[in-house]
């Protein structure tokens, strides 16, 4: 059996040569660029994860998956924050700094997250606009 995982994001962490990778597998992959190496993968998610974002070095990347979580991946502590709000799969996101990020989702909405909140300190629907 052949097996082709296929990769659903990637983001590069400023400051430092480690890419990360998301997947329809429901894992996050670290690679060391300087190695050309895989390093480790991070379990908890349980569906396809479709989003990934990074800052700096040291600080979290977050990931948002269609089982309708996000997770805050706190490497250097390995641990992770489960956020959830939206009531269908993530589409993106987006750290803004390293206390706020934003989501879309299938579900037609937009949030503002606070790495210290489990929900959205705000959701808004996102609207076609017709011509």
């Amino acid at each position: 059996d052949v097996q082709i995982k296929m990769f659903q994001g990637l983001a590069f962490q400023v400051g430092s040569h480690e890419l990360f990778s998301c997947s329809f597998d429901r894992t996050v992959k670290i690679w060391n660029l300087d190695e050309m190496a895989y390093v480790e993968t991070l379990f908890g998610h349980q569906d396809s994860v479709t989003s990934i974002d990074c800052l700096a070095r040291e600080r979290p990347i977050t990931s948002g998956a269609s089982d309708r979580s996000i997770r805050a991946w706190k490497i250097v502590d390995e641990s992770q924050l489960v956020f959830h709000g939206h009531k269908a799969s993530i589409d993106c996101v987006r750290l803004i700094n390293e206390s706020y990020f934003i989501t879309g989702s299938q579900d037609g909405k937009i949030a503002l997250w606070s790495m210290t909140k489990k929900r959205p300190l705000v959701s808004t629907a996102h609207q076609l606009i017709k011509p």
